[in-house]
């Protein structure tokens, strides 16, 4: 036999190579990269022959991503004002939006440092570097100079905070000990047992923490895109997302509700 033949032959022997998955890009805040990679397994395990690709960054410069045509089929924010700026830019489907999860905000140091009871301990000599994240571009630093301006401490306080990229930086800064305190969400405190809550944040202080999701106009697959976020927004995203610390998107109190504790409680 000539030795292409033998070539041909052999090949018609093998297998037939499986058509490469159906890939479904996902971009979200990074404060839910934990949970989103559970329901990402899942979600592969269900669909079999899809795949998601995940990718984390600060909401701010998810956005900043999109704008410039990242190619995303789905995208899930930590703030409503973000999902309200691409709907305003016609860049997401709008009647696929949902509401996917609920924060709280608190106040949290390294573990073992001293443990402030109120925004106002904060101006104590214990706390002389604050980490925040940058509250133009970082919703979580955006919540927390809300709280700060409700309580009159703003400016008092602004020559102390450090700024950072996203919430996982504001870890980062608080599990080296490089800042003596920050404001990171109920969540963090799941993520690093290098830090501890010290104080909750009064939820009526400042805008509601939600996660809103939603199918981007340009996404590449569609179909993928709504059957994550199906998924997502269904009962087992629910129980996925309260295993890593996160509230259902009901459980977010509107803005002027009373928390079930104030600025100067206790944990």
């Amino acid at each position: 036999m000539f030795p292409r033949l033998a070539l041909v032959a052999a090949s018609l022997l093998l297998p037939a190579c499986a058509a490469p998955p159906v890939e479904t890009r996902v971009a979200a805040a990074v404060s839910l990269e934990s949970a989103l990679r559970e329901v990402a397994q899942a979600f592969e395990t269900h669909y079999e022959g899809r795949r998601l690709a995940l990718s984390f960054a600060g909401s701010g410069v998810l956005l900043a991503q999109i704008a410039q045509g990242a190619p995303f089929d789905v995208v899930v924010l930590a703030g409503s004002e973000e999902m309200e700026r691409l709907a305003r830019q016609g860049q997401i489907e709008s009647d696929t939006r949902i509401d996917v999860a609920s924060n709280r905000l608190v106040v949290a140091v390294p573990r073992g440092s001293p443990l402030p009871a109120s925004l106002v301990d904060l101006l104590g000599t214990d706390f002389e570097r604050i980490a925040i994240g940058a509250p133009a571009a970082v919703p979580v630093g955006r919540y927390a100079r809300e709280a700060l301006v409700h309580e009159g401490l703003w400016d008092e306080l602004r020559p102390r905070l450090m700024y950072a990229e996203h919430a996982a930086q504001v870890r980062t800064y608080l599990a080296r000990g490089e800042a003596d305190a920050g404001f990171v969400y109920a969540s963090d405190l799941l993520t690093d047992p290098e830090i501890q809550q010290a104080f909750p944040i009064d939820p009526s202080s400042h805008t509601p923490i939600v996660y809103p999701a939603a199918l981007l106009r340009e996404a590449n697959d569609p179909e993928g895109g709504l059957l994550f976020l199906d998924m997502l927004g269904g009962a087992l995203g629910e129980v996925v997302l309260r295993r890593h610390g996160f509230l259902p998107p009901q459980e977010a109190p509107p803005p002027g509700e009373e928390g079930q504790t104030d600025a100067g409680g206790s944990p």
